[in-house]
């Protein structure tokens, strides 16, 4: 038994059926014929069974083996059970086959796959590349720059923060906020580092890292970031300055609670997004505080453990265990701090 690390689905499926098909126990040689059965632990999600199952054949037919039956399906599971589990049954006697092709009344037992004797062969879909229109300002190198170095600290202080987000939304969550903020941070991490983004137009950019948010990252959070993205990049179209990003923020915020259906006071990202909003009136100064701003954003955003879920997964939980900060408004205070540190750090 060992603990890894998060990896994709290929390779879960390569750790797996490697020690599995090199057991001793086993003795699979090449083009031995099979039976395999791909198990939810009872968390793993039906799209998410279809991608494993694809996986796991074109592996076999990859290393040889004949896979002649496939099972699928809720077989053995655990409470809070994350994951899958894989069984490969060498078939020593036709007659396996017989039986295992039997009616039975058990009803957690799935009908059975039948496999050509040809294998299946999985073929990669290609998309067409879609390209972005270069959109907004033009800003100076120097600018250009100050926005990429806030962009990779930002990034960097929510890949540092995934544990302790994780643990955060454990409480009362599914337990992978701190995951998901991860994947998104390492893929506008790998975006910066092949000179993607367009620093030097940051409407784009930040159209950018919506697309980044949409095709990337999955859940809800993919989704309330890109529209949030999406909608604070408009304005940008004519200038960059303090009010400009203020509205930008503030435009994204109008976004997620519009389609999130999140108001302040419901335990979300949009209390500490609000709170920032809020403590800015241009009746009373000409650009923004971001000082003030990050402070009311903190503070909104530690509060949100004396309130009561009304949105998203720990809506459906006891308000007993919401007695920690809501996972997701700490990681966007996470992105705040480390923007608003980097960019006064570089004055």
């Amino acid at each position: 038994c060992e603990r890894q690390s998060l990896a994709n689905c290929d390779k879960v499926v390569d750790t797996i059926l490697s020690r599995l098909t090199q057991s001793d126990k086993l003795q699979l040689e090449s083009g031995a014929e099979t039976v395999v059965l791909l198990n939810n632990l009872g968390s793993t999600s039906q799209i998410e069974l279809n991608i494993l199952s694809g996986a796991v054949l074109q592996w076999m037919r990859q290393h040889f083996f004949r896979v002649s039956r496939f099972f699928c399906g809720t077989v053995m599971t655990s409470l809070d059970g994350h994951g899958i589990s894989i069984s490969v049954l060498k078939v020593h006697d036709p007659k396996w086959l017989s039986a295992l092709d039997a009616e039975c009344d058990a009803p957690g037992w799935r009908n059975v796959q039948a496999i050509p004797n040809d294998n299946i062969r999985l073929t990669a879909i290609t998309h067409a590349e879609v390209k972005l229109p270069v959109l907004g300002v033009e800003i100076d190198e120097t600018y250009a720059q100050k926005i990429k170095n806030c962009l990779h600290a930002a990034v960097t202080s929510l890949i540092a923060s995934e544990s302790e987000l994780n643990l955060l939304d454990s409480r009362a969550g599914d337990g992978d906020c701190g995951s998901t903020m991860a994947v998104a941070a390492n893929a506008i991490e790998t975006a910066i580092r092949n000179g993607s983004l367009h620093f030097e137009r940051p409407q784009t950019c930040l159209l950018q890292l919506s697309t980044i948010f949409e095709n990337e990252v999955g859940g809800t959070t993919g989704a309330l970031y890109a529209l949030m993205l999406s909608a604070s990049c408009s304005c940008l179209s004519s200038g960059a300055t303090s009010v400009d990003w203020y509205n930008a923020l503030k435009t994204g915020l109008e976004a997620v609670m519009k389609y999130g259906h999140a108001v302040p006071g419901y335990r979300t990202m949009v209390d500490p997004l609000h709170a920032a909003v809020s403590a800015y009136d241009a009746s009373v100064s000409t650009k923004p505080d971001w000082h003030k701003l990050l402070s009311y954003a903190e503070t909104a955003a530690q509060n949100t453990k004396f309130m009561r879920a009304q949105c998203g997964r720990a809506s459906y939980t006891s308000s007993s265990v919401q007695t920690e900060p809501d996972p997701g408004a700490v990681a966007v205070t996470k992105w705040m701090r480390a923007i608003h540190d980097k960019a006064f750090a570089d004055n």
